[in-house]
């Protein structure tokens, strides 16, 4: 580890440890753009990344604080935490079966803490509307030196990151122009961090966030547009074609059937599967389209070897034309890996867990409606909140975050997981008495939660 990379850590673990809670979330969004995979102490054979150490901090705060203990876990808790562990059981069950040696045990058993923590960290701390909204103040600003550092790689070819270690010092080309990644791993996981997040700074804006929220939606694009890559720009329409399917809010059950019909249709009038459509967005993107879509066709074929306990990953090595030097396929699919490693129930869980998410903002915004319009504010908040799992969603196709950009997607289900508890909270106990008069009408609500 170096000087700095030393120096950046203990800085924001001692704000992750004693800070108020706004600014020890925006904390471990620092380490997130300002710390690489570079930065690691090896402890007995095993790799302790910096970003570990950050979750190690946010853990130890929220236990000493007592800031877990507080509320009961919801559904979408429940669901993410047998969507983790119920992955690495399979993982464990499948590698004791095949006795894969690219994946292993202890790479899995990081990412079960990696992903726990994560999500629990911010559940803990993003708690209610006001201290969100504070957060994304920081990040806004948090995220401003990090777009000026992805300019300057853009345009120079060099990533002034590369002295901290785990990033090349000049990045990859493409089409002509360098593809800026930062402190990632690779261009495409530093672009769907402002992808991923525009959302959220698009839904600041109803707060009347003015200069910041403007300030957060500029970083993002120009992150987005340095990396020059195809998955972010998708995720990033996704993100804003969700946003303006606000003004049809109400006609939304209409929409998602018209969809399934559609994709019902090309898939019986298409000649080739329906997710070779990923192959004609590439063509637009510059992306690699059709590798990603042969991807997702062998995993389909290849059905019978995954779907009950995960394949070794040697085995994908005759999926494609090239090969990893490590004999296998490049997985750029988070589903596809996910499959892999932790077999079908995995995959399911994970579809579970994003319907529970969409499920419990359609409530949480049902109980706005009806308490008034003056929590139109609060509501497009909500939406902004489903915009940015959205994004996650589809940029998952194209993308698997290997890098410290699980942090930024745990974080999205950990915000939509404190918002609707918050709101169904605060408001089932007041129409409970009396103070909004409509009790009868929350009746579809669970729980207190």
């Amino acid at each position: 580890m170096t000087p700095i990379g030393l120096v950046i850590m203990v800085s924001l673990s001692l704000a992750i440890l004693f800070a108020p809670r706004e600014w020890a979330a925006a904390a471990v969004m620092a380490s997130v753009m300002y710390l690489t995979d570079g930065q690691k102490i090896m402890l007995g054979g095993i790799s302790f990344f910096a970003i570990r150490f950050i979750e190690i901090a946010g853990f130890t705060r929220i236990v000493l604080k007592g800031e877990l203990r507080k509320g009961r876990l919801n559904g979408i808790d429940k669901i993410f935490l047998a969507f983790q562990g119920v992955y690495l059981l399979i993982f464990l069950i499948g590698f004791s079966i095949h006795h894969g040696k690219i994946v292993t045990p202890a790479y899995v058993i990081g990412s079960f803490c990696d992903g726990v923590s994560s999500y629990f960290i911010f559940r803990s701390l993003l708690t209610d509307p006001a201290v969100l909204k504070d957060f994304l103040k920081k990040c806004a600003y948090l995220m401003v030196p990090f777009a000026v550092f992805m300019v300057i790689e853009s345009v120079t070819g060099h990533n002034l990151f590369s002295s901290m270690g785990g990033v090349p010092t000049t990045p990859v080309v493409r089409s002509g122009h360098f593809r800026a990644q930062g402190s990632f791993g690779v261009a495409i996981t530093a672009g769907s961090l402002g992808a991923t997040l525009m959302p959220l700074f698009v839904a600041a804006l109803s707060w009347n966030a003015g200069f910041w929220g403007v300030t957060g939606i500029a970083s993002c694009l120009v992150i987005v547009i340095t990396a020059h890559s195809g998955g972010p720009l998708l995720a990033l329409a996704a993100g804003m074609g969700a946003w303006y399917c606000w003004r049809i809010r109400e006609s939304m059950r209409k929409i998602r059937w018209g969809i399934l019909f559609s994709v019902v249709a090309l898939q019986l009038l298409m000649k080739a599967p329906i997710w070779f459509l990923l192959d004609r967005f590439g063509s637009l993107t510059g992306g690699h389209g059709w590798d990603r879509a042969n991807l997702i066709d062998q995993f389909v074929k290849h059905f019978g070897s995954w779907w009950l306990a995960g394949m070794p990953l040697e085995k994908t090595g005759n999926w494609a034309a090239t090969r990893l030097p490590t004999g296998s396929t490049d997985v750029t699919n988070a589903y596809v890996s996910f499959g892999l490693n932790g077999g079908l129930i995995t995959m399911i869980l994970l579809i579970l867990l994003f319907i529970e998410c969409f499920k419990y903002l359609g409530d949480s915004m049902k109980i706005l409606r009806l308490a008034g319009p003056e929590y139109k504010r609060d509501e497009l908040m909500l939406w902004g909140a489903g915009c940015c799992l959205f994004s996650h969603m589809i940029n998952l196709i194209g993308v698997r975050y290997f890098d410290q950009m699980y942090v930024v997607w745990y974080m999205s289900f950990a915000v939509i997981s404190s918002l609707s508890a918050y709101y169904i909270n605060e408001f089932k106990a007041n129409a409970q008495d009396g103070s909004h008069g409509a009790a009868n009408e929350l009746d579809f609500l669970p729980g207190t939660i």
